[in-house]
């Protein structure tokens, strides 16, 4: 648990999307460019969580704080 929290302080989100479709393109991406990342925000079985609780959620990329720069050049060189 304590691990868990220190990563979670440890990274940001370089990205906000609309749906994880969008978030797990942009995700690919990043791999694909060897930058590690995960997607925030999701509700049950990957859909948004605004689906269920009637208030606009937004689905998050998360790195690590050292791989933030290189990350939002990754995803704004399209």
């Amino acid at each position: 648990m304590i691990a868990d929290d220190l990563h979670a302080m440890r990274s940001v989100a370089v990205a906000v999307f609309d749906t994880v479709g969008e978030a797990e393109l942009a995700r690919l991406r990043l791999q694909d460019a060897g930058i590690s990342c995960v997607i925030s925000g999701t509700g049950t079985a990957g859909l948004p969580a605004a689906m269920f609780s009637g208030v606009a959620a937004r689905v998050r990329i998360m790195v690590a704080k050292s791989d933030a720069e290189a990350a939002r050049a990754v995803l704004e060189a399209e």
